[in-house]
């Protein structure tokens, strides 16, 4: 899984870019699309700084990374689709739990820290998550206790509610993705786990109708599993597939911020 750093991306009258690419050792640069605009570096142990205006943050791991290359990842269509300021610190092979497992050098691999070394004025806090610690942590543990170690079957416990329970005390609301499903006819190193990211969905999603100002949308409704142009691989999504998943996730944002 590629690993990118935080980019901040701006639309509107006067639309610029600032994008920040990690490099070894050096810092890295991000250019806005503006002449004369400033820039923002960062290296691999360091947040990229946030700009006055940001207001929405995504975090998570690499379904909501995915094609950040491109310019053309999910936080890039929400960015589009909203018209306003959206700052992408999501990082693939990120987990939200167990972080003695989390390359220290890279605060990104821990979804938590991904919104923690962030600080903004954060109206919406786009996120998933859940699908790294099933991975990688069922090796260790039994996949059961992991998966309630995240999230309780009710969804009021768990380090995926304490996280959004935080988030929420700081005043953002809370949009959760549930994963897409595996592409049909592909397997990954996920398909014996297919059952769990269901039932975490299920989980996540019962957290959402619980807690105030949370809110849940599954990217399996916007990407179809049975059209290979969706995906880049049996789990990630395409260009695509993205753009599917960050027109249902503006869509969820846009039908809340319509309520009276």
């Amino acid at each position: 899984m590629f690993r990118s750093a935080p980019r901040l991306w701006t639309f509107g009258p006067q639309a610029s870019r600032l994008r920040a690419f990690a490099f070894i050792a050096v810092c890295a640069l991000a250019a806005c699309t503006l002449a004369g605009c400033d820039t923002e570096s960062a290296d691999d142990s360091g947040p990229v700084p946030v700009p006055a205006g940001a207001d929405v943050i995504v975090i998570g791991d690499s379904i909501l990374a995915f094609n950040q290359e491109e310019d053309a990842a999910v936080a890039d269509v929400l960015a589009a689709l909203l018209a306003r300021t959206v700052f992408d610190a999501s990082q693939g092979g990120a987990r939200l739990s167990a972080p003695e497992v989390v390359n220290p050098e890279d605060f990104r691999e821990d979804i938590r820290e991904q919104y923690v070394q962030h600080p903004g004025a954060w109206v919406w806090v786009v996120m998933d998550g859940g699908g790294n610690d099933l991975g990688g942590e069922c090796e260790v543990d039994t996949c059961a206790t992991v998966l309630e170690t995240l999230v309780s079957d009710d969804g009021l416990s768990g380090e995926f509610p304490d996280f959004v329970r935080t988030v929420r005390a700081d005043g953002a609301r809370v949009l959760v993705m549930g994963y897409p499903e595996e592409q049909q006819g592909e397997t990954s190193e996920f398909t014996p786990l297919v059952d769990l990211l269901r039932e975490l969905d299920a989980r996540q999603q019962r957290m959402a109708a619980a807690l105030d100002g949370v809110y849940y949308a599954s990217a399996a409704d916007a990407v179809d599993a049975t059209n290979p142009a969706h995906y880049a691989d049996a789990i990630h999504p395409s260009v695509e597939g993205s753009r599917l998943i960050g027109e249902l996730l503006a869509e969820a944002i846009q039908a809340v911020e319509r309520e009276p």
